[in-house]
């Protein structure tokens, strides 16, 4: 059997989505009102927020420490360039030449953050060899190395374990931070007979992102 990892989201118009969120409202047995989760307030009752619990299940279930929803994985991706950076502007991360932070977000990372590229070309997973050469040519500091795993324009491909394992270690000597586009990170744990849990793999990692 094989899985179209491609495949587009069916196109909506504002009412249609809207619809659809007054439908997924009504299935969970919630209010239509504005009032049903207020973002943003940590203090002792946002527990209670919904928003909030769905963010601590998730943290749960890949073993982290706290978990933020973003309205989308682009949003997401930047803010965790962002926050590797420490807020400095112009330092470079670097990613596969067919991640999704390059094919998809417009030189979104350039424009909001004047973060430099540089990319890992090559049109297999990438390997430890593979980041080490990209360091090599990179100019100045690389703050952090984006995994897109498995790869979605790869069909699905993975990086072998012991590769991302060894990635992580070279990220620690270069004092890189080691972010995981996850957006399939649920495959990665079944690959395989499944014997990766979630948090086995979001260990590894500085940072996670998943949808």
């Amino acid at each position: 059997m094989s899985v179209n990892l491609q495949a587009a989201s069916p196109a909506q118009n504002l009412q249609q989505k809207l619809s659809s969120i007054l439908d997924d409202l009504k299935y969970l047995g919630l209010k239509d009102d504005a009032a049903m989760d207020t973002y943003g307030d940590f203090g002792k009752d946002s527990g209670d927020s919904m928003l909030r619990e769905f963010e601590a299940e998730v943290a749960k279930e890949l073993g982290l420490e706290d978990a933020v929803f973003m309205p989308s994985g682009v949003m997401a991706q930047q803010i965790a360039l962002c926050v590797h950076n420490d807020g400095v502007q112009g330092l470079s991360f670097m990613c596969h030449q067919s991640s999704h932070i390059v094919v998809h977000e417009q030189n979104a990372a350039k424009e909001l953050l004047n973060a430099e590229m540089v990319q890992i070309e090559t049109t297999t997973p990438v390997c430890v060899g593979d980041v080490e050469a990209a360091l090599q040519r990179a100019e100045g500091s690389v703050s952090t190395v984006l995994l897109e795993h498995p790869h979605r324009e790869l069909g699905g491909a993975m990086s072998k374990w012991d590769d991302v394992l060894a990635i992580k270690k070279l990220c620690g000597e270069r004092g890189a931070k080691f972010h995981l586009d996850g957006a399939r990170i649920w495959e990665v744990s079944g690959a395989g007979g499944g014997e990766k849990s979630l948090a086995d793999i979001a260990g590894v990692f500085d940072s996670v992102y998943c949808r």
